[in-house]
């Protein structure tokens, strides 16, 4: 299956009175201090100073500080219960869902903070989301981390390719978009940077950064810095995430910064990515010939939402496909026009029309009728659907099967929603449309797929 993908990244900006200033720096791995032995699902290292733990709620749940600061920030009973081993759980926090199956822990001095794939369904919009919750010296803190891919990230990532996250990384302190959120937890987000940092596990055996590795590529890791200005008090900025971001230089946090590693954004970075399991969703249930891409121009009534690829897939190939009546709509003297109607799906309103125009043959001869045109459309819901007839019809005589068989291509195109990503999906169909030889009267109708 090819698919293709249009992206138009449009943000919706605030007004904010802030200064973003982003700096990155690689490192190949190989300065790393090793902790622990060469088991490349090992899941505690330390990084440039910085010590890691990638684990599932199930190893946290014992965990004093853990169990600290998500009762600090009111979220103890969203965690209590949640069974880890299905992805799809988790518990409406602010409007979304976390998925505690991975979390990353990161360490230094005295900082900690713990990162959380999160998930809002329909509600989504095409962007990737983490929920940071961090606790210092200076208290508790939360914070949506929004990535934001770029055109370049999204071809990648439909053709399959592992690559590292390139966009934007918008962050927002939660404390300023909901009201019901503990009053008593200290805000320290006035200044400093958050920094993101961005690891990749050494392709051969898996290894993360911090871990010895003999392989040829090992594992790196990127730290990118995102500064607020200290006059800024909206609690969003934002600023370019990824190799094709620029920057330079170096440095680790400080005392008053943040720093999270993204979970469920790349495939690179060891984690599942949303947006990828869509695609793959989408690969499996769809005919090899069907293309897809990401439209982000869609409208809400352009789009039928659905749950997965896989409810998509059950809609798409159980579209009624016989002609629902055939109807005599213009004669004249010689000529005929019928229109065959399909009646695709009531619920949603699709109806194909193939309109065909035909002279009769004259009385008492061997000829057969002649096919004057071939027209096709949509109709009732024709802003979630469209439909364009593509070459020439192919005229079939079948003498022996008294048969006169009229076939031709369309392409029919749905705008759909899944897991908040917009597509539009094309699928090749082929229309077959049979008269009677003897009589050149219409016998039925009926529409094939490609694969």
């Amino acid at each position: 299956m090819r698919n293709y993908l249009k992206h138009e990244l449009r943000i919706t900006m605030y007004v904010l009175s802030l200064m973003v200033v982003c700096s990155c720096n690689k490192d190949d791995g190989n300065n790393l201090e090793n902790m622990g032995d060469n088991n490349p699902v090992s899941n505690q290292y330390i990084n440039r100073g910085l010590s890691f733990k990638v684990s599932g709620y199930s190893d946290f749940q014992n965990d004093n500080q853990f169990n600290s600061v998500i009762n600090q920030l009111s979220l103890t009973e969203r965690f209590i219960g949640n069974n880890i081993s299905n992805r799809t759980d988790g518990n409406d926090v602010y409007g979304f869902t976390i998925d505690t199956t991975e979390i990353r822990q990161i360490e230094y001095e005295n900082y900690t903070s713990y990162t959380f794939k999160i998930n809002r369904g329909e509600e989504s919009e095409g962007i990737l989301e983490n929920l940071v919750i961090e606790t210092s010296q200076g208290g508790e803190e939360a914070y949506i981390t929004s990535y934001i891919p770029d055109q370049q990230w999204l071809d990648d990532v439909s053709n399959g390719i592992e690559t590292e996250f390139n966009g934007t990384v918008r962050i927002e302190n939660l404390n300023n978009n909901n009201s019901n959120r503990n009053t008593n937890i200290a805000n320290r987000s006035s200044c400093g940077s958050y920094y993101v940092i961005v690891e990749t596990q050494c392709p051969c055996a898996g290894h993360w950064p911090g871990q010895s590795c003999d392989c040829g590529t090992p594992p790196s890791t990127m730290w990118y810095e995102i500064e607020q200005s200290c006059d800024d008090t909206s609690g969003y900025y934002e600023g370019p995430v990824g190799p094709r971001g620029g920057g330079g230089g170096s440095g680790n946090p400080s005392s008053g910064d943040s720093a999270s590693a993204p979970v469920g954004i790349s495939n690179s970075d060891g984690s599942s990515s949303s947006l990828q399991n869509v695609l793959d969703g989408l690969n499996s249930v769809l005919n090899e010939s069907d293309t897809f891409n990401i439209d982000f121009d869609l409208q809400s009534n352009q789009i039928a939402n659905f749950s997965s690829a896989n409810d998509f897939g059950n809609y798409i190939n159980n579209l009624n496909l016989e002609s629902s009546a055939i109807n005599l709509v213009d004669e004249n003297q010689n000529q005929k026009t019928y229109n065959f109607d399909f009646e695709l799906d009531s619920f949603l309103n699709l109806n194909l029309r193939a309109n065909v125009q035909i002279e009769l043959p004259e009385p008492n001869s061997d000829e057969c009728l002649e096919v004057i045109g071939v027209s096709s459309l949509i109709f009732g819901n024709t802003s979630i659907f469209s439909w364009d007839q593509i070459g020439e019809p192919d005229i079939q005589i079948q003498e022996d099967n008294d048969i006169v068989r009229i076939e031709f291509q369309g392409t029919l195109t749905t705008g759909i929603k899944i897991e908040g990503w917009p597509f539009k999906v094309t699928r090749i169909y082929s229309i077959r449309l049979d008269f009677n030889y003897s009589t050149s009267e219409p016998i039925s109708g009926n529409i094939l797929s490609i694969d």
